[in-house]
């Protein structure tokens, strides 16, 4: 028997020896083979080589060393099922923590009992039987720190096993504990058995052969394994190695001068020596993992070898480096002269840029052009490789998935993200398990209503998504599901603005009629409930039952079984089981299962927190995600990791900024082993930079890197990651710089703008590419002359279709003609007036909050509500802060709102008059609505707004016709209007509306403005052209009238128009704030100007509206509503 060990540089060879080898095996055609490799990503690459040589690959097994050998110890004895081991780290810590809380008062756990302390669970357990957060995290990172001991230290294990322990030794005794619960069946009890019967020539019941294909480092119990092994049986290694020499003994620059600083206490040794164990600097670096792994075996085995290297050949910049690296070459030296670096290179390429998503954006870029360069290159041969897959995962797609069904679209996949990332039911799952852990925002519902996976369990429909955002809006819904509720988080126990108080208004709102001044048990009704979707109603209402019922059992302890039971309950009435999700469920109720059984296992029975169980079953299902969409088409996206080794014509690494990679693990202070480190050692950062090697020589074609270089907010550089800046070295050692003084790493470090429509990209410049017609055509603006941008509307419409106006949108046309147009005649959708619900308390009232509160008030006083009953009222309805202060800010808002309402009462003294249905006729027009608000003495319009120009406009409109309509006849109507308001001082102001006799001709003008409105946008907006005519009024000159106009444009879209119009003007006039020349610029001859469309429409409302004189105050009030 032998072990024979195959190495090569190249991947690819090391798979043709394979399948040679196999043709040469004795192998039933039934048999399974079996084969070991280092990962998911080599697993599937190798499967597709074995199917391309032998024209399929079935019946084939590829497990990870551990679980291989455990098979192996099965077959010879007594053995758990594979993967389902009391000892695997997920299932040791359960019995850590039954066995430690027995032991903690021993005086040798005292550093444990420190550690909880300063936790701060000092006594460990809250109450009899339930153990703390703290407490099951110990016990998880215990049951690592042991899993580690057992793989990296046996002889310890065995040590501790045989008694050899100190007093003080606490993991040692703690360990003991846990063998006497479990059995001696951990992995290194079982391979120390296993190697005995091997040595005793018993029947071990092995394979005919054993192979391991494309492992890099081995721990040294694996490696001792594989030796014992191959005494029995041959045993068939392939092993890429970059370099066919000895290269286990080469040293870094500043290892080598550690070594010596340690072995002889000071800085022995000469530069000569030095260059006689660095080799290439660049292995040198990058390479201890691998160093290590050849140490070992050549210290451990006794083995054949078979040596199928392949000498790099070309002349690219990634060539020659590559072949610097086989032969251990160092430049520039005498036998090694420095090489010049061609121009047109582009082998080697690092892109700095400003953020991750002009990272994937470059790219995209940067793939596209190498596609379009070489008709060889499919997006198959390319591999992107990214330490954090998280981060950049939505970015991925974001980029390349924008225009799947473009032409030039680049297919892709990403493999190996964690489940939650990828998998929508999961991430809703944890989701509300966050959501009842924490203050149950009304936005946080909001996102959760939008989870697929929760809203078609629910029935709820993308209507119903925005009616929940303007219903949860209106009734004032903020945060916490009742008072109690807000009472963990340090506030007093009210119910205003919570789940409970809002979900009332809605049910009620249902049941009741809809008035919300009469309030049930304190509620006040939801009107639009009853109007809108008492289904919907009805499934929110459900959705919150179910939800907030679940808040008081996650809060308490349970046993890990009862947990899993409960978390599969939520998996249940949360997710929907339909072929979408069955993935999903499938992996939850999996994870959930060895939750439960690795607690029975571990014979824990105590009460954890949810706390406790959470990273658990994360971690357990972060160990589940697979490499799934690994090499399945497509430009293959994955982490580094799963695809070490693996060759391509082109790999990129994205992210490489110096703070995330190499990834570093701080060292913990229970683990032994640190301060004793030995070769073969796991090192996360050593791996990281292993793993970087390893892409740069699996690239064939070409090898990208990006990364941050420039702060996004103050284009600051930022350096790359630290193996970036070795790579920069090994390429300025080795190449001639292009021009003297510089340095060659110049030629490959390109520096990317930070706009994508940057005129850099589209001036010929090489290392700048982009393929947007759309970003080509912002640079050539932004490279060209400037000139103002085209508007949209160049020229009239055609006249509308439909020739009915009502007095509504007469008055917002009167109000806004921008606005207008854009709505009433092109359909712009602008947004509902609320955006969504708050999620801070309103602890203030805002201007907005005010105007809201005080015409409330009015409305009540109307409906005949005392101004006392207000306050009920409106705090019944969400319209005031919570306490005390909602007490405070209602008196202010009542005592001006009252003052106000002592103009409106004198009109109650007669009964209101029917509502003025209107169909006036008007030319080819006719205008339509109604008028609510008329009494015998005239129309009465209140507000609790100040009466600047936008609302005396819209009272005009309706005195006008108002006017008409008792023109056409009806001479019963009043000729007076009435216009209640406050004025610019924040005093009760009443404004009269004289009779019209002119009405329907000023009615008529009105409508034709208007019929032209929906044609073109007129320059016509109430406010400013208030303050023009004002200013013409006082004799100024139009051009200082004009100034002052433009300055109250400029304020009303800082003030009062809200980001969604602001959006909505870009489309007229390509900007979010313009001026009076934007609105005036390139007008038809048949549009008249500002200053016109000013004295046309406003001036004339002038002679109509006076100031009232003041009624006296009422010996009684009326109702409004009667």
């Amino acid at each position: 028997m032998s072990l024979k060990l195959y190495r090569s540089n190249r991947l690819e060879t090391l798979a043709e020896k394979l399948c040679e080898l196999l043709e040469r095996l004795p192998r039933h055609p039934t048999e399974r083979l079996t084969i070991v490799v280092p990962g998911s990503g080599m697993d599937q690459w190798l499967s597709m080589q074995l199917a391309a040589h032998f024209g399929v690959c079935a019946n084939a097994r590829f497990p990870f060393p551990r679980n291989y050998f455990e098979s192996l110890f099965a077959a010879v004895g007594p053995r758990a099922k594979e993967g389902e081991s009391a000892y695997l780290p997920r299932n040791l810590a359960w019995a850590i923590a039954a066995e430690l809380e027995s032991l903690l008062p021993q005086p040798a756990f005292e550093p444990v009992r420190c550690y909880l302390e300063q936790a701060e669970q000092a006594g460990l357990r809250s109450e009899p039987g339930k153990c703390s957060s703290a407490y099951v995290t110990l016990c998880r990172r215990l049951g690592e720190l042991f899993d580690y001991y057992v793989v990296y230290r046996p002889e310890w294990i065995h040590q501790w096993a045989a008694g050899y322990v100190a007093p003080d030794d606490w993991q040692a005794i703690l360990w003991r504990a846990v063998v006497r619960r479990l059995g001696e069946r951990h992995f290194a009890a079982c391979a120390r058995q296993w190697m005995e019967r091997l040595q005793s020539q018993e029947n071990a019941n092995l394979p005919p052969v054993a192979l391991v294909f494309g492992v890099t480092h081995l721990p040294p119990l694996y490696v001792s394994l594989f030796a014992a092994l191959a005494r029995r049986i041959d045993v068939h290694l392939f092993v890429p190695s970059p370099s066919p020499e000895y290269w286990a003994e080469i040293r870094s620059r500043r290892q080598y001068w550690r070594e010596q600083l340690e072995h002889w206490g000071a800085l022995e040794g000469s530069e000569d020596e030095f260059q006689a164990y660095e080799g290439n600097p660049l292995l040198a670096s990058l390479g201890r993992v691998g160093r290590e792994f050849q140490a070992l075996v050549e210290s451990s085995w006794d083995y054949e070898e078979v040596a199928c290297y392949v000498p790099p050949a070309g002349q690219s910049a990634l060539q020659v480096l590559q072949a610097d690296v086989f032969h251990l070459r160092s430049r520039p030296s005498p036998e090694a002269p420095a090489l010049a670096l061609s121009p047109t290179d582009r082998s080697i390429r690092v892109h700095s840029c400003h953020s991750p998503l002009r990272e994937l954006e470059v790219l995209h870029d940067q793939l596209r052009s190498l596609l379009e360069e070489d008709p060889t290159l499919q997006p198959e041969d390319i591999v992107v490789l990214c330490p954090d897959l998280q981060t950049y995962g939505p970015l991925i797609d974001a980029v390349f998935g924008s225009d799947r069904e473009a032409p030039h679209h680049i297919p892709y996949t990403v493999a190996d993200r964690a489940l939650r990332a990828s998998d929508p039911a999961i991430d809703a799952f944890f989701t509300i398990i966050e959501l009842l852990q924490g203050r149950v925002s009304a936005s946080e519902l909001l996102s959760l209503l939008g989870c697929e996976p929760v809203r078609e369990h629910f029935g709820f429909t993308s209507l119903d998504l925005e009616m929940a955002r303007r219903w949860l809006a209106d009734v004032g819904v903020r945060w916490g599901i009742d008072g109690r509720h807000r009472q963990n988080f340090g506030y007093p126990n009210f119910e205003e603005h919570s789940w409970a108080f809002a979900l009332r208004r809605l049910l009620l709102g249902v049941a009741m009629p809809p008035d919300p001044t009469r309030l049930f048990a304190g509620v006040s009704p939801y009107p639009e409930a009853e109007a809108e979707g008492a289904q919907f109603a009805g499934k929110l209402a459900e959705l919150c039952e179910r939800l907030f019922a679940l808040r008081p059992v996650l809060q308490r302890t349970h046993r890990v079984q009862e947990w899993a039971k409960l978390l599969d309950r939520i998996r249940q009435d949360f997710i929907a089981e339909t072929d979408a999700y069955a993935y999903a469920h499938r992996q939850l109720r999996d994870a959930l299962s060895l939750l439960a059984k690795g607690a029975s296992d571990g014979g824990f029975d105590g009460e954890v927190p949810l706390e406790a169980v959470m990273p658990w079953l994360l971690a357990a299902l972060e160990e589940r995600s697979s490499a799934f969409g690994f090499l399945r088409g497509g430009v293959n996206f994955c982490s580094l990791r799963l695809a070490r080794c693996i060759p391509a014509r082109v790999v990129c690494l994205i992210g490489l900024h110096d703070a995330s990679f190499p990834r570093s693990e701080p060292a913990s202070p229970m683990n032994q082993a640190v301060q004793r480190r030995r070769l073969g050692d796991p090192d996360r950062r050593e791996e990281d930079r292993f793993l970087f090697l390893q892409a740069l020589l699996a690239a064939r074609d070409h090898f990208f890197v990006t990364y941050a270089g420039r702060d996004i907010r103050n284009n600051s550089e930022r350096p790359p990651a630290v193996v970036v800046e070795e790579l920069f070295d090994a390429v300025d050692r080795t190449f001639v710089p292009p021009v003297p003084g510089s340095r060659a790493r110049e030629l490959l470090w390109v520096r990317h703008p930070l706009q994508p429509f940057s005129p850099q990209y589209f001036t010929g410049q090489p290392e700048l590419v982009s393929f947007s017609a759309t970003l080509c055509a912002g640079a050539r603006q932004l490279f060209g002359p400037r000139h103002a941008p085209a508007r949209p509307v160049v020229d009239l419409l055609p006249p509308p279709r439909e020739r009915v106006v009502t007095v509504e949108q007469l008055a917002s046309w009167v109000e806004h003609a921008p606005l207008a147009f854009l709505q009433q005649r092109l359909g712009v959708y602008l947004g509902a007036e609320s955006e969504g619900p708050e999620d801070e308390l309103p602890l203030d009232m805002d201007a907005l909050a005010t105007w809201k509160a005080g015409t409330q008030f009015l409305e009540l006083r109307a409906k005949g509500v005392a101004p006392e009953g207000t306050y009920d009222v409106l705090r019944a309805m969400g319209s005031l802060p919570p306490g005390r202060l909602g007490r405070v800010l209602w008196e202010r808002v009542c005592t001006m709102a009252e003052s106000l309402w002592a103009l409106v009462s004198p009109f109650a003294r007669e009964q209101r008059l029917p509502p003025v249905d209107l169909d006036l006729p008007i030319g080819e027009w006719s205008v339509s609505g109604s008028l609510r608000r008329v009494w015998p003495k005239g129309q009465v319009i209140w507000t609790f707004s100040r009466l600047h120009a936008n609302v005396m406009m819209r009272a005009w409109v309706s005195h006008l016709a108002l006017c008409a309509a008792r023109s056409r006849g009806d001479r019963q109507l009043p000729g007076t209007t009435f216009l209640i308001g406050r004025s610019q001082r924040d005093e009760p102001q009443l404004l009269e509306f004289t009779p019209c006799a002119e009405a329907m001709e000023l009615l008529s003008d009105l409508v034709a403005l208007y019929e032209l409105g929906l044609r073109y946008p007129l320059p016509l907006v109430a406010r400013p052209a208030a303050e023009f005519l004002e200013r013409v009024a006082q004799g100024k000159p139009e051009a200082e009238a004009r100034s002052r106009a433009e300055q109250a444009l400029q304020g009303d879209w800082q003030q009062n128009v809200p980001e969604r119009h602001k959006l909505a003007y870009l489309l007229l006039y390509r900007s979010m704030s313009p001026s009076l020349s934007d609105l005036e610029a390139d007008l038809p001859a048949t549009i008249p100007s500002f200053s016109v469309l000013a004295e046309r429409v406003l001036r004339i409302m002038e002679r109509y509206v006076c100031q009232a004189q003041e009624q006296a105050n009422p010996a009684q009030e009326g109702r409004f509503d009667s």
